[in-house]
């Protein structure tokens, strides 16, 4: 009995001087989803930040000059989106209709109510949370992307949730669903 708790002592040991196994790379859809989420976090962060402080139909529809700064920051970002999500989805050029219709899908429009608007950001919150688990061990990126503040703005983002101590699973802080649950019944 000695004998067999000495051999695995040793065994211990030995598991214990082996280096640690590195960290695999990437793979190439990981790397993509990594970069194209990050896009999209940081895009959503800049239209969080400047909500409500553009004129919607300016600037989706006049050329940049014309626009304020908000409403130019508004153009980048929503176009940042929209290529960053849709050249994950086909790879491919995009057709102006695709993009109007992504415009439509993700972005305030003129008319559009609060709970839709919500509704709305709460869209682009579920495709970034597809982008993170999508890159897999790269998603951490996406998600501190998700959770820092509006690049180049002073604005405040969302603060971050630990992981789920069971399933290690990533969580994100949604001020959408937070405005969702503000709104009275039936207008979620």
């Amino acid at each position: 009995r000695a004998a067999i708790e000495g051999r695995m002592q040793v065994a211990q040991m030995v598991a214990a001087l082996k280096p640690a196994p590195a960290e695999k790379p990437l793979t190439e859809f990981q790397g993509k989803s990594l970069t194209f989420g990050t896009r999209a976090a940081d895009a959503h962060n800049i239209l969080n930040s400047i909500e409500g402080t553009y004129n919607t139909v300016s600037a989706r529809y006049l050329p940049s000059f014309v626009n304020s700064t908000e409403g130019q920051k508004a153009q980048q970002a929503q176009s940042n989106f929209v290529n960053a999500v849709l050249r994950q989805e086909s790879g491919a050029a995009i057709a102006t209709s695709e993009f109007d219709n992504a415009n439509k899908q993700y972005f305030p429009q003129a008319g559009d109510k609060p709970a839709v608007i919500a509704q709305k950001r709460a869209n682009r919150e579920r495709v970034i949370k597809g982008f993170s688990r999508q890159a897999g061990p790269g998603g951490k990126d996406v998600d501190e992307a998700f959770n820092a503040p509006a690049p180049g703005l002073s604005a405040q983002a969302p603060k971050p949730t630990a992981p789920n101590a069971s399933t290690g699973a990533r969580t994100f802080t949604s001020e959408a669903a937070v405005n969702a649950a503000r709104l009275p019944p039936g207008t979620q």
